[in-house]
């Protein structure tokens, strides 16, 4: 959970957040010189105090941040790989 925690900071900006809950994993393949790789993602709820500023970590190439109300999911949904559309309504349906 420290490395969740860590990463999100990074490429957030985010100073402080917790860890809520762990969530289901999830797989995603992808080729890396020629090899077939499979990697695991680990998933967290998460949670932080509102008035922080959100800072893109652009050596990672994340060009933005923002929060998404629950009513914006179809917004969220529209830019999600499909093996992880399903957690997230799953997880989406149980807040």
């Amino acid at each position: 959970m420290a490395e969740a925690l860590r990463e999100v900071k990074e490429e957030t900006g985010l100073q402080e957040v917790v860890v809520v809950r762990k969530l289901k994993s999830t797989y995603h393949a992808y080729y890396e010189k020629k090899q077939r790789i499979l990697k695991k993602t680990r998933w967290f709820e998460m949670a932080a105090p509102s008035g922080q500023t959100l800072v893109p970590q652009a050596e990672e190439d994340i060009l933005y941040v923002r929060w998404f109300k629950p009513e914006e999911l179809g917004i969220v949904l529209e830019n999600t790989y499909p093996s992880l559309k399903k957690m997230i309504t799953e997880y989406c349906s149980l807040i």
